[in-house]
């Protein structure tokens, strides 16, 4: 959400917010609570769609810049097969040097491109954590860290650096939770469905609604007497449920079986 925050600040008041509002993809309240990063889907949502049009244009631009490289997707497929040092080595440098030189001509352009890289590394955070990567999970953190000091994070600036030093120092300091955490659990999957693991943090979010419902927590915390008692049986009576549901094969039926987001329910999707 921080991340997503950062985002929001680096296109405040640019004029790419208000082309949701004139595209009537969002209102101008909805607009708002995406750059604060008050909603984690329409964030997400919004900052994809506004990432996949700016590539776009991107894209354009780059091919207008390089004649050479543009022509019918086919035929320039077949002719990087047949060369023998493959022109996929050679895109990568095209690119830097395009960047390098439409940053210096148009400071509009090297905003427009910090705002890319940075929401696709907000997507490479996420990937890991969906599916239990850590090696992923720290290099796309630290990689994200440098936004924390740019927008004025300063509780994350501040922990971070901390969280990422004693990780790279846990394989030595402990053994036994590095593997853990290499094998992916340093994330909950509350199902079998690839690309659904979410943060411990937020599976302990999870946790906490089954207690702020009707005749749970609610209504208890003037009286410190029920307040205790309700926080220790409440665990252990949504356990029970839980085992009771699991053994007369209550729990609803999922017929799904990919994330929406991964890349196999997105193909799902487009052809549906």
């Amino acid at each position: 959400m921080a991340a997503l925050h950062a985002a929001g600040n680096a296109i405040e008041d640019s004029g790419l917010e208000e082309v949701w509002s004139e595209a009537d993809s969002f209102g101008p309240t909805t607009t708002r609570q995406i750059l604060e990063a008050r909603y984690l889907t329409r964030a997400l949502e919004a900052h994809m769609t506004t990432l996949q049009v700016l590539y776009d244009l991107y894209v354009e631009e780059f091919f207008i810049d390089r004649l050479e490289l543009k022509g019918p997707r086919v035929e320039a497929a077949q002719e990087m097969l047949k060369q023998k040092q493959s022109m996929f080595h050679r895109v990568p440098k095209m690119i830097a040097k395009f960047d390098k030189k439409k940053e210096a001509q148009s400071q509009i352009f090297n905003s427009v491109r910090i705002y890319m890289k940075m929401v696709l590394l907000i997507y490479t955070f996420i990937r890991p954590t969906r599916d239990g990567l850590l090696e992923l999970h720290l290099s796309s953190l630290n990689a994200l860290c440098k936004y924390s000091f740019a927008y004025d994070k300063q509780k994350y600036a501040r922990l971070v650096p901390l969280y990422l030093t004693d990780m790279a120092t846990l394989q030595k300091t402990d053994p036994d939770i590095h593997q853990e955490f290499m094998n992916g659990n340093f994330a909950v999957n509350k199902n079998h469905i690839p690309f659904c693991a979410i943060g411990m943090d937020h599976a302990l979010e999870h946790i906490n609604r089954i207690m702020k419902v009707t005749g749970g927590l609610m209504g208890v915390t003037q009286n410190a007497s029920h307040w205790e008692r309700f926080c220790l049986t409440a665990p252990e009576l949504s356990r029970v449920t839980e085992e009771a549901r699991a053994d007369q094969q209550l729990h609803a039926r999922n017929t799904l079986t990919c994330h929406w987001r991964s890349g196999q329910g997105r193909r799902r999707t487009l052809l549906d």
